[in-house]
């Protein structure tokens, strides 16, 4: 049987990825482009100017892979997908709990900015969550398995998608019982 597949909700995060992108780049090439400073550029700048090239193409495929971002509940399990880049396997009979909730964010360095959150980031009073989300902070969709791992994530359609999970953990409860 093929998945149900929910969109997240609307946001222009991919934007702050393209201009993070268009940002780092900017900042670390343009100063090479004059020709008397090439001349007096030691390697080790080329290497980390290389560098900051390479994360400024990291911020592009991120913000490329931005409209693959979906949410696939399927027989089994419940998948996040940020395209090729992310993909979270929960399986029904692992969640202990779905509640949409604020989260606090924490100062530390993470994939996360407006409209946008990737991977592991970690909260104040609840610590790190695996978020393939719109929302950073507001709204958040989390659920928590049984281990006590948390992920966060934005559907569109909020209230079907919590209804088809919950029947889904309902059928998974039922079938183990």
């Amino acid at each position: 049987m093929e998945p149900i597949v929910f969109k997240p909700k609307p946001s222009w995060g991919w934007v702050w990825c393209v201009a993070l992108a268009l940002a780092v780049v900017v900042s670390g090439v343009a100063p090479l482009t004059s020709a008397e400073v090439r001349a007096e550029t030691p390697p080790i700048v080329w290497v980390m100017m290389l560098g900051i090239a390479a994360l400024g193409v990291w911020f592009l495929v991120v913000g490329a892979f931005f409209p693959a971002m979906r949410y696939e509940i399927g027989d089994q399990e419940l998948v996040l997908r940020y395209g090729p880049l992310l993909a979270y396997h929960l399986p029904y009979a692992s969640i202990a709990e779905v509640r949409r909730t604020d989260l606090v964010p924490s100062l530390w360095s993470s994939m996360r900015v407006p409209g946008l959150a990737l991977w592991k980031v970690p909260y104040g009073g609840i610590g790190t969550v695996r978020m393939c989300s719109t929302r950073m902070q507001r709204g958040v969709l989390l659920v928590t398995t049984a281990d006590g791992t948390r992920f966060g994530m934005s559907p569109a359609e909020e209230e079907r998608f919590v209804d088809t999970l919950t029947a889904r953990i309902g059928d998974a409860q039922r079938a183990r019982a």
